[in-house]
């Protein structure tokens, strides 16, 4: 049954849970009262049919959601698959790092007609592989010192004390993006990790991308596990499946989800393409030059 012309099977809806094992090792200091998880959006005809996941946390407005931005077959029954992150914290708080496991299997076994196994699908390219970003360089100098001087007859006695120390700090990147093949190419990890001496989180927007060889269509699903710090504590949070949104995986079929696009594959080398992606999302930074006038 659609909605407005548009499959809600086509979309995979999860919500957050609190990781309390993971929080408690963290020292966080939650409210003792009992939490309730928030529930998924609904899905309503304004979403994408392209989403694959969308994620709130428990109370706070945290966000994150995972949309394709490319569904794309190549050649040789291989597909290009891209998906477009976003992490939106609450006021704040920031999302220290996430974990992304993307995961691929095969949507149906043996029939009548086809009595072979079919194979399993295969990862065969991913990225980015490792991509280091927000190269800046910050300075810090500190002075450490006590004066107390009292004045006799012209003369300063007392507490004089002084020492002087300039400790120089340079952060070379604001965050890291790796990722890995695993199981034999069935499914990818990423991890995404702010820099501990910047701590300004995780990016706000980026890409992840796979080039699938599978025959006929597939499932596929997303586990996502992140750390949100705010100014008091921190908490582990992971996706919780099968709750508020429907089963944690959906079946994929190439033609119809088709989205997004990239140059003619004939005419494209897709592996170059692929492997000099970043996971940069490009627009989703923008230097806001207005300045600022203090009264």
């Amino acid at each position: 049954m659609s909605i407005n012309g548009i499959d809600p099977h086509k979309r995979l809806l999860i919500t957050f849970e609190e990781d309390l094992v993971k929080s408690g090792e963290l020292g966080g200091y939650p409210s003792k009262r009992q939490r309730s998880v928030e529930a998924a959006r609904p899905e309503t005809p304004e979403l994408s049919d392209t989403l694959l996941a969308e994620m709130e946390t428990i109370s706070g407005g945290s966000y994150m959601s995972a949309e394709f931005s490319t569904i794309q077959p190549l050649d040789a029954h291989k597909s290009l698959l891209t998906l477009l992150i976003q992490f939106h914290p609450a006021t704040e708080h920031r999302f220290i790092n996430a974990t992304i496991t993307w995961k691929f299997r095969t949507a149906t076994g043996p029939t009548s007609s086809s009595p072979e196994p079919i194979p399993e699908p295969k990862i065969v390219l991913h990225a980015p592989k490792k991509s280091v970003g927000g190269w800046s360089e910050e300075r810090k100098t500190l002075v450490w010192g006590i004066s107390l001087p009292v004045q006799i007859g012209g003369s300063s006695i007392g507490l004089q004390p002084s020492q002087e120390k300039e400790t120089q700090k340079v952060v070379s990147h604001a965050m890291t993006i790796q990722g890995t093949m695993r199981g034999k190419g069935r499914y990818c990890v990423w991890t995404v990790e702010e820099n501990k001496s910047s701590a300004r989180g995780i990016p706000s927007h980026f890409q992840l991308a796979v080039v699938l060889e599978h025959k006929g269509p597939f499932v596929t699903e997303l586990d996502v596990k992140a750390k949100l710090g705010g100014k008091t504590w921190t908490r582990q949070i992971r996706s919780k499946a099968g709750s508020n949104g429907g089963a944690p995986a959906r079946t994929i079929d190439i033609e119809s989800w088709r989205c997004g696009g990239i140059p003619e594959p004939a005419k494209l080398d897709w592996k170059k393409f692929v492997e000099s992606m970043t996971g940069e999302v490009h627009g989703a930074v923008v230097n806001y030059e207005q300045p600022i006038v203090c009264p």
